[in-house]
């Protein structure tokens, strides 16, 4: 595997979720994989981290609905986070949906 650059990025979670609840899905489909949107979906519906290969790693079971909404706040910042350093590494522009950002690597945050 070749190194072609480092990039960092911070995101503030309440201005992702802000630009969610004023775009709601229009910002998911422009910044989100279609298997991320799915994992979000399933997490916010189905109120269960057990059900999401995505959010398994991030979700505990048994807790409230305000807590898996902000487990839920999270993972958008963080993924947002994750695809702008890839991007920011890569050097060029490439489109977020594109990019896949997969949890459970034993290096951290796997994109795709």
């Amino acid at each position: 595997m070749v190194l072609h650059g480092v990039g960092v990025d911070i995101a503030q979670i309440a201005r992702v979720s802000g630009v969610w609840r004023r775009f709601g899905d229009k910002f998911l489909n422009r910044a989100f994989h279609p298997d991320e949107i799915t994992a979000f979906h399933r997490l916010q519906q189905q109120n269960s981290s057990a059900a999401d290969p995505f959010l398994a790693s991030r979700c505990v079971k048994s807790v409230s609905s305000s807590q898996y909404l902000e487990t839920l706040k999270l993972e958008r910042s963080r993924r947002w986070a994750a695809k702008e350093a890839f991007t920011k590494a890569l050097g060029q522009r490439v489109l977020f949906p594109e990019i896949a950002v997969v949890s459970g690597s034993s290096a951290g945050n796997l994109v795709l």
